[in-house]
């Protein structure tokens, strides 16, 4: 017996929504490409590629839709650790695309980190 896997309306809101992130950080040169997001994180290319048709930010008229029907968590924990997107956004569609405070190394550069001595020190009062 073949089961027909359906996409709810959650699920097709977070794959929009995860394509929709990857197309805003490729633009803003963040992150090079998805073939790039998928290689560095051990994703499958092929698999997103066909599911971009489906859900992305163009999706292609008239393609067949993809066998594929969800996003895996892995790809959606990589691109909020890695690249500031709000798991909030992401998930349940509230609040701003990125979070408030990026994650370490969001917009890393290769320059040198400062030595100890040149650093600043936060004091925090707790009264």
């Amino acid at each position: 017996m073949n089961t027909v896997k359906t996409v709810t309306p959650i699920a097709d809101a977070v794959n929009r929504r995860f394509f929709i992130a990857i197309y805003a950080l490729v633009k803003m040169k963040q992150l090079a490409s998805l073939n790039y997001f998928c290689n560095k994180f051990g994703l499958s290319a092929p698999r997103y590629r066909e599911t971009r048709l489906t859900y992305g930010v163009d999706p292609r008229p008239g393609s067949k839709p993809s066998r594929y029907k969800t996003i895996e968590t892995e790809a959606m924990y990589n691109l909020c650790n890695t690249y500031g997107i709000s798991a909030e956004w992401l998930i349940l569609g509230r609040g701003e695309m990125f979070a408030k405070k990026p994650p370490v190394g969001f917009g890393y550069s290769n320059k040198k980190k400062q030595s100890n001595e040149h650093q600043t020190t936060l004091s925090v009062s707790t009264r």
